[in-house]
């Protein structure tokens, strides 16, 4: 995003939070164009936009969004299939039901399941071991894992939006 791009996205933000802009001097708006600006170089008008236009449609406490708030969003509307620690581990009992299949399970997981598996004979290994103990000490460190892990990538993605959730390359930064 360009600086013009940012001062229309700062423009639809005047119009909805009139109140902030108020109380700021011309230098205050310049260095807030000026940072929108930076801190959004890389990024697409387009999803920017949509961003600030869904968060000014949900707000309902009125106050001007901070930058993390639009970059929240922008990683909420590009990341719409996202699956929970739960859904992730759906995907792996479902796995290791079979434990026939786990290797054909095992390569048509999403990258982030397949990170914290480790490796097809691990299913294996889940597949023999008691049931009791899979659903509870299995399925816990795995859900604790999964969400850990999809954090901190979340939070890659937002500082860098270059890469994204689909990126091997992102799966390999610890």
């Amino acid at each position: 995003m360009n600086k013009s791009d940012t001062m229309k996205v700062l423009a639809v933000l005047e119009v909805s939070y009139p109140q902030h802009f108020k109380s700021l001097s011309q230098v205050q708006k310049n260095n807030m164009v000026n940072l929108w600006t930076k801190l959004f170089q890389h990024d697409n008008y387009k999803i920017v936009i949509t961003a600030v236009e869904h968060h000014i449609m949900n707000d309902t406490k009125g106050f001007f969004p901070v930058i993390g708030a639009i970059r929240e969003m922008m990683y909420q509307l590009n990341n719409l299939n996202e699956i929970t620690e739960q859904e992730a581990w759906n995907i792996i009992r479902k796995a290791i039901s079979n434990s026939y299949t786990v290797r054909e399970s095992f390569e048509a997981m999403p990258p982030l399941v397949k990170r914290i598996v480790g490796s097809a004979s691990q299913l294996g290994s889940w597949a023999l071991m008691d049931l009791n103990t899979v659903n509870s000490v299995v399925s816990s460190n795995f859900q604790r894992s999964y969400k850990a892990l999809a954090a901190k990538q979340k939070g890659i993605v937002k500082i860098n939006p270059m890469l994204t959730t689909n990126n091997t390359k992102l799966l390999e930064v610890d």
